[in-house]
């Protein structure tokens, strides 16, 4: 994902990478986004954080703004047309330095594990 500082603010961009022959694309966006993609992060979440539907869908939406921080940044796959949910990122910006941030909370399933460790042995080994 690039990071990139504007007046103060950070801001994150959209990034997506080839991963495999098979056209399976990773993407990662920020959630305020994609909606869509609101039930399968609280179900992921929910597998390592269990809690009730409705508060884990109402802490997603709160945590969700488009404009400020913290950012639910969601890690899917895309193949064939069909969006997945693998991993979830809670970045938050730092109280004394605005133009910084740090991962508050992360997820990843237990495909979303398979496929990113793949990636990176196809990469660089």
């Amino acid at each position: 994902m690039d990071t990139e500082t504007e007046s103060g603010n950070l801001s994150t961009s959209i990034s997506s990478f080839s991963f495999n022959p098979k056209e399976q694309i990773l993407e990662t966006t920020c959630l305020c986004r994609n909606r869509q993609l609101l039930q399968q992060t609280a179900r992921l979440l929910n597998s390592q954080w269990p809690r009730s539907m409705v508060a884990r869908l109402h802490y997603l939406e709160k945590e969700s703004s488009d404009t400020e921080f913290p950012k639910s940044i969601v890690l899917f796959s895309r193949r064939n047309e069909v969006e997945t949910v693998i991993g979830y990122s809670k970045l938050s910006i730092l109280w004394n330095k605005k133009d910084s941030c740090h991962i508050e909370s992360g997820k990843t399933s237990k495909y979303g594990n398979q496929f990113i460790l793949s990636w990176f042995n196809s990469k660089y080994f």
